[in-house]
């Protein structure tokens, strides 16, 4: 089968001119390494793989990367036309023409784009509108995965169908194997009881704050006083409750059947330590990790099987979930990746193994 890998950062959707210098190298970076990742395990799972690159940065780095992968040969590289405004509406109609005609000489196109602005709704959209078969979420899933608001508020309809009285006992949560997610607020319409039943229920007494809508750890922050937190921006932002512990990722392919495969569940190791969300969240944005490794704390199967039943319609593809364990041992769902994350980079032999032989059968 022919796939296309038509990856936003790198395939025209952003760009800055003088990359060397911008600190947008680092994102330049990370979607070029994950972009080679996904694209080797699709070849070595038989597939004709073509990789979209625009054109101004398809320079030695790229290329370098992609024969690292021991696969450089059998992936093709199409260039894409240089835009140079990336905000205007213009500019994202000509990346998604230029991506519907690259994608309908392919069998299959797998976007990865972040949710910022309702892009990867966009692209994911545009492409299935126009006859394009994408190995995507789509639908009331992919809606609820890209609106962090949303998300929370789906979580809690399935984990606390009595209107969330249950969440008074916290503590007895994991006995009935519900799934854990932070009490989940708007920043713009915090009350003060909201904020004495965080404080009141969960040990670390700090708050994070993030985009409603976003990617990355760009515009996270912790505080022990959101209330008191001015946002610098226009853009809406949500708070919860920072659970402590240690962090960790567990990913998952579906099928067009909606059948779930579970493929990893990993922590990334940093190069120095971080024991609080702020240093993680720095850490991460320099792609100081080094490796990934087995969590030691299991999710439950029935924890697992909650969240598949939670957003909804139109799961499909790589779905990534992030998680924390706390002191007591209880595992919280913390965010939801409706794409391929950069977490296919450091995937475990037996993991890799999974998904190559799943990717083996998309035809």
């Amino acid at each position: 089968m022919k796939v296309v890998l038509l990856e936003w950062i790198s395939g025209s959707g952003c760009y800055c001119e003088n990359h060397t210098q911008n600190p947008m190298q680092e994102l330049l970076d990370e979607a070029w390494e994950m972009a080679a990742s996904l694209a080797k395990f699709f070849v070595e799972a038989g597939h004709e793989t073509q990789f979209v690159l625009e054109e101004s940065i398809a320079s030695a780095r790229a290329a370098a990367l992609l024969e690292a992968s021991d696969v450089g040969q059998t992936i093709t590289i199409e260039t894409t036309p240089y835009l140079q405004e990336l905000q205007s509406t213009t500019n994202l109609q000509s990346v998604l023409d230029t991506w519907r005609s690259i994608a309908r000489q392919n069998d299959l196109a797998v976007v990865i784009a972040p949710e910022l602005d309702g892009i990867l709704e966009s692209c994911i959209g545009w492409l299935n509108e126009n006859g394009i078969r994408t190995w995507n979420c789509f639908s009331d899933f992919l809606s609820a995965a890209c609106d962090k608001w949303k998300f929370a508020e789906m979580l809690e309809a399935t984990s606390f169908p009595d209107g969330g009285e249950s969440r008074i006992a916290p503590q007895a949560l994991q006995q009935t194997g519900t799934l854990l997610h932070p009490p989940t607020h708007l920043h713009s319409d915090l009350t003060p009881e909201w904020l004495q039943f965080c404080r009141a229920h969960f040990a670390s007494q700090e708050f994070v704050i993030k985009p409603r809508f976003g990617v990355g750890c760009l515009d996270l922050y912790v505080t022990d006083s959101p209330e008191c937190f001015t946002v610098s921006s226009s853009e809406e932002f949500i708070v919860q409750p920072l659970v402590d512990g240690p962090s960790f990722g567990c990913n998952a392919i579906v099928r067009p059947n909606e059948e779930w495969c579970w493929i990893s569940q990993t922590r990334q190791v940093l190069h120095e330590s971080s024991v609080t969300l702020a240093e993680y969240a720095q850490a991460h944005r320099t792609l100081e990790y080094s490796r990934s490794e087995p969590a030691d704390m299991p999710i439950s199967q029935q924890s697992l099987r909650a969240f598949e039943q939670a957003l909804g319609f139109g799961a499909l593809g790589w779905i990534g979930t992030d998680w924390v364990r706390d002191a007591d041992g209880r595992c919280w769902l913390i965010e939801c990746n409706a794409r391929c994350t950069s977490s296919v980079v450091a995937l475990q032999p037996q993991a890799q193994a999974r998904l190559i032989d799943f990717l083996s059968k998309l035809a």
